[in-house]
């Protein structure tokens, strides 16, 4: 194993703590505890260095367009860039544009401390080893001591933020494979475009998708509420959020302001308080005892509808559900969506594991 070959492990093991420190201390919040966030990054990780770690020789040399050298590469460093959004995607629970903007800025912020501090490898020898793991702890407290919380910025802008610099880390990532003739170099511009065309189609394909299927589960359950000519629209809602807590022996509190009219003016509403109550429905269920109290409360305050809605868990110890904190974020991200449609505001109070509550307002 030869000097170059040492360098190359060194460095990719130095990527990996780099993620898992990023990951643990910088994204937030977070689907899993601290140290379940560590552990599940580094295999993940890990996983994701492997074949450059099992084939050093693969990877850092010249590739050869006329190879599966070629081929391979290509696919792999398209993968790696995706996949490491996938395991950060898995490990947060909310707010993910937020977060991969921050992911931005610790990019950013590390290429330029270790800029700024390249030099002194020529001074002491053995610092290029250290040097991408002092930029990016840096990186991670500036981030955290000047920029954290300080983005009261439109969502659109984080997800074109986040577009942007995918496509340029894909031409980054791709153009950095260093091919060995005139040939491979125009294959790969040829697959660079090619990456960045399907990245582009897969994201107006999923905002399509997710779209769709909000307006199919509002309409669904407009249709299912009025259907019934025994009761009012809004009386159908309520006992159908009141059986979700039956299986658990708790009681929901439904505190509702707004008439059967207000309801068919805004049947989007039907939807946002199914969601909010799946909502409550997971985080409680990794709780041993019962929530002491859940509640519900619809108003409206001028031209706005406002819900408040939340729970109070007995103070008893958490457990480790995969499936339901994944089905939690999935529920959170769809509430999150409907709201920005509805071009309103929603904020999640959960600091306290034993407290969750939701508020959201937005104009009727």
């Amino acid at each position: 194993m030869d000097i170059n070959t040492n360098q190359f492990y060194i460095m990719q093991f130095i990527h990996i703590i780099n993620y898992v420190i990023l990951c643990t201390l910088l994204i937030e919040p977070l689907r899993f505890s601290k140290k379940i966030t560590c552990v599940i990054t580094f295999i993940g990780f890990f996983i994701l260095y492997l074949p450059q770690l099992c084939f050093p020789s693969f990877f850092y040399n010249k590739i050869d367009s006329n190879t599966i050298q070629f081929i391979l590469n290509t696919i792999y460093w398209s993968a790696h860039v995706f996949v490491s959004y996938g395991i950060i995607f898995l490990l947060l629970r909310r707010n993910w544009l937020h977060n991969y903007f921050y992911l931005i800025l610790w990019d950013i912020i590390a290429s330029i401390i270790l800029a700024i501090l390249t030099p002194l490898q020529f001074i002491f020898s053995n610092l290029w080893s250290i040097l991408p793991f002092v930029s990016s702890i840096f990186s991670i407290f500036i981030i955290r001591k000047f920029f954290k919380y300080r983005f009261p910025l439109p969502q659109r802008f984080f997800y074109v933020l986040f577009i942007l610099y995918t496509l340029f880390r894909i031409a980054f990532t791709l153009g950095g494979l260093n091919a060995a003739s005139t040939t491979g170099r125009t294959l790969l511009q040829i697959m660079i475009f090619i990456v960045s065309l399907l990245f582009l189609i897969t994201i107006s394909l999923m905002n399509k998708i997710v779209n769709y299927y909000i307006i199919r589960k509002c309409d669904y359950y407009q249709d299912l509420f009025h259907s019934s000519s025994m009761s009012s629209s809004t009386d159908e809602l309520i006992s159908y959020l009141k059986r979700q807590w039956k299986s658990m022996n708790t009681s929901l509190e439904v505190h509702n302001h707004l008439s059967d009219i207000y309801f068919h003016k805004n049947f989007q509403l039907y939807y946002l308080l199914i969601l909010c109550n799946e909502i409550l429905v997971y985080c409680c269920k990794d709780i041993k005892k019962p929530p002491i109290n859940v509640y519900i409360n619809i108003q409206q305050q001028m031209n706005y509808i406002i819900v408040s809605t939340g729970c109070i868990q007995s103070d008893s110890d958490i457990q480790f559900d995969f499936t339901n904190r994944f089905l939690l974020s999935l529920k959170e991200f769809l509430l999150t969506r409907l709201i920005q449609t509805l071009h309103g505001q929603i904020q999640f109070l959960d600091d306290d594991i034993h407290h969750t509550q939701i508020q959201i307002a937005y104009l009727s």
